[in-house]
């Protein structure tokens, strides 16, 4: 019976989590992708950026996971799926994970050098 309660706990704790980071990503997606839609910058630009900022505020992880399933969604016709989008979005964590990028700016910037 101890063992069942610990195996809900941890359930419940994981899904806390996984229910933070979603929010995370939402919140933090959302505002920066509307500050990212208006700029003469390429499709691999804003990818890249987003992927950055999301891993600096939501974890490697997250930004990895919301740019996969936002290819998914693309394969299914809401959009166009590209290897190429998941390629720049890895760039973007990798920038944030790594240190090259701490801000939104030097994401926006570091990802502008390598696609635009």
């Amino acid at each position: 019976m101890l063992i069942i309660l610990a195996l809900l706990l941890q359930l419940s704790t994981s899904l806390h989590a996984a229910e933070e980071k979603f929010i995370c990503s939402a919140l933090v997606g959302r505002s920066f992708y509307q500050e990212l839609k208006p700029l003469a910058v390429t499709d691999k630009t804003k990818h890249c950026s987003l992927s950055c900022y999301l891993a600096l505020r939501c974890g490697g992880l997250e930004s990895f996971h919301v740019g996969l399933v936002k290819e998914l969604l693309d394969v299914l016709g809401a959009g166009q799926a590209e290897w190429a989008d998941l390629r720049a979005n890895q760039q973007g964590i990798t920038f944030a994970l790594s240190g090259r990028a701490r801000s939104r700016t030097q994401c926006l910037r570091e990802c502008k050098a390598i696609y635009d």
